[in-house]
C-alpha cells in the first residue's frame, strides 16, 4: 500500500473506534471485574496459577496475603474464580 493512500485513509476515513459514551455489546462469557473478599481467603494462590493472563500476583508470608489484580491484563474467563477452593466449600454465592 501506498504511503500516500494511507495517510488519505486514515485522516478521512472517520472513526475506527466509539466515542464516549457508546459501549460495545457485552458477550454472554463476560463474567466482570474479579473483587479480592480477604476475609475468605486462606492463601492457597490457586486463584494466580489458574490465571493464564498472568493478571493475578499473589504474595503470601507470616500469615499475610499480598493480592494484585490488573484489569487491563485480564481476559475474564473467571477461571481464578472457579478454581477457588475456599468458593467452593462456601457454594456459589
Amino acid at each position: 500500500m501506498n504511503i500516500l493512500t494511507m495517510l488519505w485513509k486514515n485522516l478521512w476515513g472517520g472513526y475506527r473506534t466509539m466515542l464516549f459514551p457508546e459501549r460495545p455489546k457485552v458477550s454472554s462469557g463476560y463474567r466482570g471485574l474479579i473483587r479480592f473478599a480477604p476475609e475468605h481467603c486462606t492463601g492457597c494462590a490457586i486463584c494466580k496459577f489458574r490465571c493464564t493472563a498472568k493478571a493475578i500476583e499473589f504474595k503470601a508470608g507470616k500469615g499475610e496475603f499480598v493480592w494484585s489484580y490488573d484489569p487491563g491484563q485480564c481476559t475474564f474467563c473467571g477461571r481464578c474464580v472457579e478454581g477457588c477452593i475456599e468458593r467452593s466449600q462456601r457454594g456459589p454465592h
